[in-house]
């Protein structure tokens, strides 16, 4: 049997001693937290304007799409539903959303929110599908920012021994 030998080869640049590297790091999440932030105002506020104008009406789940996530084999449910437009016309449309277990049920009546002036865009009324977005991405980005000010927090110890 070969006779390995091990060593710890520590490179400078990664140590969290090193104010650069911390400035770098702190940097990155302030960055990425700011867009994620960013990106949950824009579809918040995107939200809100929409459900303003928002045409209200009863449609119906006419089926569930069935999608199989490849990397860690979960199955997720998407609904499929229909609604008739203020001027008679018929629409199907795929929600936006999946979930598991399934959130609705074919068959199941839902109200629906959509703009005359697209309604090939309509939304079931629940609160995932009108916030599910906005509220992920600002988790996100606070997790981002929180980290950023917990590596802010370590700089300054950092700096000040």
């Amino acid at each position: 049997m070969a006779n390995i030998k091990w060593e710890r080869n520590y490179n400078k640049n990664y140590d969290l001693s090193n104010p650069k590297m911390l400035n770098i790091i702190i940097g990155v999440l302030v960055v990425i937290g700011a867009v994620l932030s960013g990106a949950s105002y824009y579809f918040y506020t995107s939200t809100t304007e929409f459900l303003e104008t928002a045409k209200r009406t009863e449609g119906i789940v006419v089926k569930l799409l069935q999608e199989q996530d490849g990397e860690n084999n979960s199955t997720t449910y998407r609904p499929v539903f229909e609604f008739t437009d203020e001027s008679g016309k018929d629409h199907v449309i795929e929600s936006g959303t999946s979930s598991n277990p399934p959130a609705f049920k074919k068959g199941e009546t839902v109200e629906i929110l959509y703009a005359p002036a697209s309604p090939e865009d309509a939304k079931i009324n629940s609160f995932f599908s009108l916030w599910g977005i906005s509220l992920i991405f600002g988790i996100v980005g606070g997790f981002f920012l929180a980290f950023g000010a917990v590596f802010l927090f370590i700089k300054k110890r950092v700096v000040e021994n």
